[in-house]
């Protein structure tokens, strides 16, 4: 009886420690998934995407403004979004692009022309472009096209 009770007792002590470990491995996680997104919305203050129609109306000029003190990096893709039914909708599939890197360093930016003569644009709609950079998602302004 004294060996039942005595391994009743290992076993809660074991399972009381595994308890604890997995409470303290949530509680890390949780705090460096935070602190993550903090950082993450710091950097989305430092960059800007800002879509300016060209005079040609066959091409849009996306700038996009580094105002970070560390060097960006992106490459060529982007994803055409319009909002319809009071949200924003994916527009276009992946358009293929060459696949370079692009270096922004701080405080300055970079021009890509993005040429819309394969992509079919409904004029009076509203748009945006998304853009990965460094990992994270950035939208432009919005723009329409007349």
């Amino acid at each position: 009886m004294k060996h039942i009770n005595h391994k009743m007792k290992t076993n809660k002590i074991l399972i009381g420690i595994v308890a604890i470990t997995v409470f303290i491995s949530v509680f890390v996680l949780v705090i460096i998934f935070l602190s993550n997104k903090n950082i993450k919305s710091d950097i989305n203050n430092k960059i800007k995407l800002e879509a300016i129609i060209s005079d040609q109306e066959n091409q849009i000029d996306l700038s996009i403004y580094n105002n970070d003190k560390e060097m960006i990096t992106c490459g060529l893709e982007f994803e055409i979004q319009i909002y319809k039914g009071n949200k924003w909708k994916k527009y276009t599939d992946e358009i293929p692009v060459d696949l370079i890197g692009i270096l922004i360093f701080p405080d300055k930016s970079y021009v890509q022309n993005i040429m819309l003569d394969h992509i079919h644009i409904d004029k009076g709609e509203t748009y945006r472009i998304k853009k990965v950079i460094d990992g994270n998602e950035y939208y432009s302004n919005e723009f329409i096209i007349k």
